[in-house]
């Protein structure tokens, strides 16, 4: 079963610019051309005046600035008024650090991270890696690397300091919630392969499925692992501290517990170039159920995020799993990843996602990482067909 490719790292959801099939009526024809000729004189008459500021602040400005620190200044000052919290640009090597998370393979200490009340936190400590050895933990903020403050840093910040040669040390200070001091940890850098799922019985007649992260393999990892499940009369399935992945592999995985036909779930974007359009992809089962008679328990926290939460969202939606645990992250927006010149990428948040059910899980968030207030429409209350609410 292949599907377009979405991906999501981190709490990260990865849309192709040429997904989904546009929906709804919009302008066509000679007003559609008109439109868009109008358009590129607005887009032209805005790239005139910011070069024109451009060369002002090249050429006159007290601080001399060479092109490439004022090309850089100007993107990271577009990106920031767009007050889009997913929103980046790429270097190359930033870009080639995002492709090793992807894999899984990496030289470094083996933890997720993401920005939390404005600090950076410890998301996810992988089994068996250095970091496990050392005994951080989900919830730690790292404040210090190396005798430097990263009160302030930024997720790329971080990363790119902790990350290194393997075998060369790390210094790594964390704040531990509950705790009145700071904790110093020296931590030697290792090649850090995680393995997204792990098995096991927890007792003759339980099985027991973690998947730390929805990557590549892990829909084949859960399929071979369910069929070693021979005998056993139920499957945890445990998607804590799981930050996400790639989204076709959530509907890869939705679809090993679902039946042909069943929703996974759908995308919801603007059409590129409209002034407002939409259009909508929807995705459903199209394989047997795996395991079609054993009951399923899901468990869930704070951290499970994204991808993690499409499949949970998917299995509780069609009362195929209970779903327990706390309240999950709230990542429902979708980005799209496009390549600039000099082998750099620019990452968008260009659309939403939706479960079976059409529920949005998204928790809006600020720059930071903090949620921003919600109303009590936020999440509206569905009916299964179970009549369960959620």
């Amino acid at each position: 079963m292949k599907r377009t490719t979405l991906a999501l790292l981190t709490g990260l959801l990865l849309l192709p610019t040429a997904a989904a099939a546009q929906t709804g009526a919009g302008p066509t024809g000679a007003a559609d051309r008109a439109d868009r000729t109008r358009a590129d004189s607005a887009a032209a008459e805005g790239a005139e005046i910011f070069l024109g500021a451009f060369r002002a602040i090249r050429n006159y400005h007290l601080e001399a600035y060479g092109d490439s620190a004022l090309w850089r200044k100007a993107l990271e000052g577009l990106i920031q008024e767009l007050d889009d919290p997913y929103a980046t640009v790429f270097t190359p090597d930033e870009y080639s650090e995002f492709q090793e998370d992807n894999t899984g393979n990496y030289a470094g200490i083996g933890v997720t991270i993401s920005r939390l009340n404005d600090l950076v936190t410890i998301t996810a400590v992988f089994r068996g890696t250095p970091a496990d050895q050392v005994g951080l933990q989900v919830g730690d903020r790292i404040v210090g690397v190396n005798g430097s403050d990263a009160t302030d840093w930024s997720i790329d910040q971080a990363s790119g300091r902790i990350r290194g040669r393997p075998g060369t040390t790390v210094d790594v200070e964390i704040a531990r919630p509950g705790l009145g001091e700071s904790i110093p940890f020296t931590i030697r850098r290792d090649e850090v392969h995680v393995p997204a799922v792990t098995a096991e019985r927890i007792t003759d007649d339980v099985a027991y499925i973690q998947i730390d992260r929805v990557a590549r393999s892990s829909a084949q990892e859960v399929d071979s692992a369910i069929a070693e499940l021979e005998g056993a009369r139920g499957v945890i399935l445990d998607l804590r501290r799981n930050p996400g992945g790639y989204l076709d592999e959530a509907l890869e995985l939705s679809d090993l517990f679902l039946e042909p036909g069943q929703t996974l779930a759908s995308a919801r974007s603007r059409v590129p170039g409209s002034g407002g359009e939409t259009r909508e992809e929807r995705w459903q089962a199209r394989s047997p159920a795996r395991i079609p008679d054993l009951p399923i328990v899901v468990l869930v926290d704070e951290y499970t995020a994204s991808a993690a939460e499409i499949l949970a969202g998917a299995l509780q939606d069609h009362d195929r799993a209970l779903v327990m645990g706390e309240r999950t992250f709230g990542k429902g927006v979708v980005q799209t990843l496009m390549r600039l010149p000099g082998n750099r990428r620019i990452r968008l948040t260009t659309g939403s996602w939706f479960t079976p059910l059409g529920r949005s899980l998204h928790r809006p968030r600020d720059r930071e990482g903090r949620p921003v207030a919600e109303s009590r429409d936020t999440f509206p209350t569905v009916v299964t067909a179970s009549g369960r609410e959620l």
